[in-house]
């Protein structure tokens, strides 16, 4: 039994790592997504004001 609960508790160590990863890799690509939003809307009002 005791080799069972390693197991399941490995696994789920395994699953809250992957979450925690892929938040992490959500969160950094939306800012990235964002900041070149923004950026663009810079420039795009730059080229109108000249």
């Amino acid at each position: 039994m005791k080799l069972v609960d390693a197991a399941n508790k490995g696994k789920k160590q395994a699953e809250n790592n992957y979450k925690k990863a892929k938040d992490k890799y959500d969160r950094i690509v939306t800012q990235r997504i964002d900041l070149s939003n923004k950026l663009a809307e810079i420039a795009k009002q730059h080229r109108l004001e000249e």
